[in-house]
């Protein structure tokens, strides 16, 4: 599609297919979470929890301290940018990690619950760090 979509930029494409596409665009996300909610049992929310909850702390606080540290030391943390990259190594999991994953055929209730739990621990660590950057 992005060697499609790169070809097709040569020519004027009409506004109603620009329109519909966006539209269809926008359906993406939601879609996708409703697909990994309908998968979601809280029966086994604590499936591997140690394990899940060891390895999100580190992906969204650890790292983004490392992160932090190293811009701190080597650049300027005023800068939009390194506040902004901070900000992106502390987000949760991809939804899209997550539905290639099941695709795959990785284990699919790690999978789900890393994606609730780390929306979940989100709300600490990106709220933690913009108030700390801001």
């Amino acid at each position: 599609m992005f060697f499609i979509t790169v070809f097709l930029k040569l020519f004027s494409i009409p506004n109603f297919i620009m329109n519909t596409a966006e539209v269809i665009g926008t359906t993406l996300v939601p879609l996708a979470m409703i697909a990994i909610g309908m998968k979601l049992e809280l029966k086994n929310i604590f499936y591997k929890f140690k394990e899940t909850t060891l390895l999100l702390s580190i992906k969204m606080f650890i790292v983004p301290l490392i992160v932090m540290l190293l811009f701190y030391t080597f650049y300027n943390l005023e800068n939009t940018w390194s506040k902004t990259t901070i900000l992106e190594v502390a987000m949760p999991p991809m939804t899209t990690a997550v539905i290639l994953a099941i695709q795959g055929g990785l284990d699919e209730r790690l999978a789900v619950n890393s994606l609730v739990l780390g929306v979940l621990i989100s709300l600490l660590s990106v709220t933690g760090f913009y108030f700390f950057l801001a």
